[in-house]
């Protein structure tokens, strides 16, 4: 029974670092200057909010290692990697992630039956 809670416990984390994902994504989006080449956080902003939505992707994996999950090299690479200047960086971050997520829910259910 204990194994069959942490594996749900990590789904369920799972399911969050997808959220900070989407948020990571989202605010890029919300920061990116289309009239710069999506750069983000351009002469307007300093983009904090992109800042702050990647160190929160960053604790959610903290916290995903800590209950005993497998590393996450993409979605660690989108919370802490290069500084991401570009929309299309994130996006394509985002996109890899993602798929490293699904991979890893995956895995986990294979080794739950």
């Amino acid at each position: 029974m204990l194994e069959q809670e942490r594996r749900l416990r990590l789904l369920e984390q799972l399911d969050r670092l997808s959220e900070l994902v989407a948020g990571v994504r989202h605010t890029a989006r919300d920061e990116a200057d289309p009239a710069d080449q999506g750069r983000i956080g351009s002469n307007r902003t300093a983009a904090p909010f992109f800042w702050n939505a990647r160190k929160q992707l960053e604790l959610g994996i903290g916290i995903f290692e800590a209950l005993g999950g497998p590393e996450l090299p993409s979605c660690r690479d989108l919370a802490t990697g290069s500084a991401m200047q570009f929309l299309s960086q994130v996006v394509g971050g985002a996109t890899s992630a993602f798929e490293e997520l699904n991979r890893t829910v995956q895995a986990i259910g294979r080794d739950a039956a």
